[in-house]
């Protein structure tokens, strides 16, 4: 494992406008493991006001061990190394998974539906959560990502989950007609099916090139029964009106549109980088409740 050298860069960081004073409040941490890097949010859990967040991208491809080194490496000089933290919450990057129907669970059950995706190309350790009534969400979360956890943060309550279910909230809260969310990072994108609050269909697509992205999501229409001049597209993630991305899906879709993030309390001066988008997983996150 190559670790001379940095292999990310300072995405963006904020603090909030009392961050000295407030820095040594009890205060809960989000680190959000995204596949173009890491993100680590700061929230005071007595009033869920967001105060501070750092965000690593990656500048190159790194195998997952590589990525945790990097991340390593990152977290003398992040808000994670100033904040007292009494409580952590662990998003894995939400590439393996499924669901699994309540009555139909157990542990068993789990790993092998897992197991039948695909070959997981890291050690894992297999994660679970109740995300509706009557279903729960299986995940893979890196070995070395629980391990380190599990050591540095053992005097604390440690939670783990993946973006899917931060999503899952405000999705299926909006009752209505058949659409289509896609959160599209710039190699991969996760598509949801709804429609009048349930789910209808989850996927993760791997891609190349705008073409890829074009060809997956035409597929996700199809599975949809939806068409492409007035199905119903909800974007978010690193896709910008303008790029070549959004530019390809608008001239085939023409039904597009960008989910809007959910609110936030937060103590920024400059919170208009936060109101795009791209964050819309990271704040749905952040607004979903700590397990008992």
């Amino acid at each position: 494992m190559e670790s001379s050298s940095n292999h990310y860069t300072l995405f963006q960081r904020l603090r909030s406008t009392s961050w000295e004073t407030r820095k040594q409040e009890p205060s809960n941490a989000l680190i959000q493991v995204i596949p173009q890097g890491v993100r680590i949010a700061i929230y005071l859990p007595t009033n869920n006001i967001l105060v501070a967040l750092d965000e690593i991208q990656f500048t190159s491809d790194l195998t997952t061990d590589q990525q945790f080194e990097q991340f390593k490496r990152f977290i003398p000089e992040s808000v994670l190394s100033e904040a007292a933290i009494s409580s952590i919450t662990i998003s894995v990057e939400p590439r393996y998974f499924t669901f699994l129907p309540t009555h139909l669970f157990s542990e068993e059950s789990a790993e092998a539906s897992l197991m039948e995706l695909s070959e997981i190309s890291f050690p894992f350790i297999v994660m679970t959560e109740k995300v509706r009534p009557e279903m729960v969400l299986v995940f893979a979360a890196p070995k070395i990502w629980y391990e380190w956890a599990e050591q540095v943060f053992s005097f604390s309550e440690i939670h783990w989950t993946c973006s899917i279910s931060g999503m899952l909230e405000p999705i299926l809260n909006r009752a209505g007609e058949k659409e289509v969310f896609a959160h599209i990072d710039p190699k991969s994108f996760i598509a949801f099916g709804v429609e009048n609050g349930k789910l209808l269909f989850a996927n993760y697509y791997p891609f190349k090139a705008e073409n890829d992205l074009l060809y997956f999501m035409l597929l996700v229409m199809q599975e949809m029964e939806l068409t492409s001049d007035t199905g119903k597209v909800n974007l978010s993630g690193s896709i910008l009106s303008g790029s070549a991305g959004f530019e390809k899906l608008n001239r085939y879709f023409g039904n597009l549109s960008f989910a809007k993030n959910p609110d936030i309390e937060h103590e920024f001066s400059e919170y208009e980088s936060l109101r795009h988008p791209l964050y819309f997983d990271l704040v749905s996150l952040l607004l979903k409740p700590i397990p008992a």
